[in-house]
């Protein structure tokens, strides 16, 4: 089931990650990781860990969310696991588009990659914060079977 991008009747777009756009993903990352509450310190400490390479670029699928106006409004990365898994590894959406079906859509699309790779499963880690989280359900499971 595709799931409609309810701020713009037209549907994101997904472009391959580009080194060059790596500050804007890497501010989205932080502004995301923000929107949860964390103990203190811990979002300063968790950032350098999450932060996206040239590197990690060249290693992964991973694209850049745009909306219809161009603009980023998310991240996704899924990286191989073995022959017949795969990781969703990150997947950053921009706050003011939380809740309104972008991660959902970027869901479908992980799932979409996962099986042009010919995985039968995609395994799933999220942010504590996020488990619980309704708008968050398609995520919380320690894997998706694809078929």
């Amino acid at each position: 089931m595709t799931i409609r991008n309810k701020i713009s009747p037209k549907p994101p777009v997904f472009v391959p990650a580009r080194a060059e756009q790596l500050a804007s993903i890497n501010d989205l990352i932080a502004r995301s990781k923000a929107r949860w509450p964390w103990p203190d310190g811990y979002l300063e400490r968790s950032l350098s860990l999450l932060k996206i390479t040239p590197e990690y670029l060249s290693k992964a699928r991973s694209f850049e969310i745009m909306d219809s106006d161009r603009k980023l409004v998310g991240f996704l990365s899924v990286e191989k696991r073995d022959a017949s898994s795969g990781l969703l590894d990150h997947l950053w959406i921009d706050p003011p588009w939380i809740g309104r079906g972008l991660g959902s859509i970027a869901c479908d699309h992980a799932l979409g990659v996962a099986r042009q790779e010919g995985w039968s499963a995609l395994f799933v880690l999220p942010d504590p914060p996020s488990v619980g989280d309704r708008k968050s359900t398609r995520l919380n499971s320690s894997h998706i079977t694809i078929s």
